[in-house]
């Protein structure tokens, strides 16, 4: 494939690391799709004044600094959004170009894909990066919208072409992309990539809807992929995980229950997803993980050890829904903290603070998890304290309230910049690097 890059006149200096970029990511394409980029050429080009990028066919235009990067003196932060918008652009390729959406309510086969397949690529390419800072921030932007009462679902009828433009939202992107991690981890890696293979070939250079897809991935699995995925793609909103716990004989039974989440409860209608949600009993090294289907609005029950042993839902994170511990177990938790992974943390700190803004727990459990962090805690953790801590500032602008939450940040985040200091150490991760900016 012959490859160009495009800039005005005297600014093609700093086109290396893009190029490298799309040579990666056409190269592993190829390998997971099953079938090589299409065209004999890929152009791109450095528009002055654009925002953003567009996945032309052949031919696919972007900002300028997504391009042109000094990959001896560019952030982190600069080279993964140029290497991850080059991943987006080139995946639109296949999922868009060579396969396109039959009609404009399959937009999200393109976006919500090509965001997935973004990071996918990106992730596998640069091993050294740790993105779970960065899906979780896309999770959590889509969260923000999708908790209120207008919210609309990821797959949504359009009547007109005019009202196309509707669709470019968090819900496209953000939403889809966490909500295809999901399904891909229910029906299995090996038989998603099979499935969106032969999807490729049987509808290149042709058009395919949602229903097309879900078929592909069927033949390969014995899973109910169409049904799973259409409770999730179809119908707005997301489910609320409730795990309480009862005890009896010394045998410890966890009940789940679902219900929509809101900012505002009783402003949304009862709904139920199909969650495939993975418990296990952190600090139990004999304890295996074990995935529980909760599908209805019945409580499921499923034994957890012994009374008072923790129970985690959501192992490592990845489910698109809130989880709400009773006290009990998350007292629990609380004792197990620090033998949990930075995603599982993750999750905790990110739920406590979403059921705090909705009403459902004290804002003290955010705060109380955030002062339980370390020093030397991986960045993402400290990103998302920041996060709750900047969330306050816009809610309360002003008055004794703020001023308590500043003191605490200012607390809390100096043990952590105390450690960071303010100069790079020899061999740190680019992570940290951007956490002490």
């Amino acid at each position: 494939v012959d490859l160009a890059i495009y800039t005005v006149a005297g600014k093609h200096k700093n086109l290396s690391y893009a190029m490298d970029a799309t040579k990666k990511v056409l190269a592993y394409y190829k390998d997971y799709f099953g079938t090589a980029y299409p065209l004999p050429k890929l152009d791109q080009i450095a528009v002055p004044g654009k925002r953003g990028a567009m996945e032309n066919w052949g031919l696919i235009t972007y900002s300028e600094d997504l391009l042109m990067v000094d990959a001896e003196r560019a952030s982190y932060n600069q080279r993964f959004w140029s290497f991850n918008v080059i991943a987006h652009e080139i995946a639109h390729q296949w999922f868009g170009n060579l396969v396109t959406m039959a009609w404009w309510d399959g937009l999200w086969l393109n976006e919500s894909f090509a965001e997935w397949m973004g990071y996918k690529a990106t992730a596998a390419l640069n091993p050294k990066w740790n993105l779970t800072a960065s899906r979780a921030e896309a999770k959590e932007k889509a969260m923000a919208v999708d908790a209120l009462a207008n919210t609309l679902p990821i797959e949504r009828p359009v009547l007109r072409d005019q009202n196309s433009n509707d669709l470019f939202d968090p819900i496209s992107y953000e939403k889809g992309h966490s909500v295809l991690n999901m399904i891909e981890r229910y029906a299995g890696e090996t038989e998603w990539r099979d499935g969106l293979r032969d999807y490729m070939a049987k509808h290149a250079y042709s058009n395919a809807t949602s229903a097309d897809l879900w078929a592909a991935i069927s033949r390969k699995t014995s899973k109910d992929v169409q049904g799973f995925a259409n409770a999730w793609t179809r119908q707005s909103g997301f489910p609320l995980l409730n795990v309480t716990t009862q005890c009896r004989d010394g045998v410890q039974t966890v009940k789940l229950t679902q219900s929509r989440f809101a900012l505002k409860p009783g402003y949304v209608p009862h709904q139920t997803w199909k969650l495939a949600v993975l418990l296990s009993q952190p600090g139990d090294a004999q304890a295996a993980k074990q995935t529980v289907f909760v599908d209805a609005l019945q409580a499921t029950e499923v034994a957890a050890g012994r009374c008072g042993d923790a129970v985690l839902a959501d192992v490592g994170g990845t489910g698109y829904y809130r989880v709400s511990y009773d006290a009990s177990l998350q007292k629990a938790l609380d004792a197990r903290t620090a033998r949990l992974s930075a995603a599982d943390r993750l999750r905790l700190l990110s739920d406590a603070w979403a059921l705090a803004e909705a009403g459902l727990v004290e804002p003290k459990r955010a705060f109380n998890l955030i002062a339980t962090l370390r020093a030397t805690d991986p960045p993402e953790l400290w990103a998302e304290a920041m996060n709750v801590y900047g969330r306050v500032d816009q809610l309360l602008r002003s008055g004794p309230s703020l001023a308590g939450s500043q003191a605490h940040a200012r607390t809390t985040l100096g043990r952590a910049f105390e450690a960071l200091g303010w100069e790079p150490k020899p061999d740190e991760s680019d992570s940290v690097r951007s956490l002490r900016a």
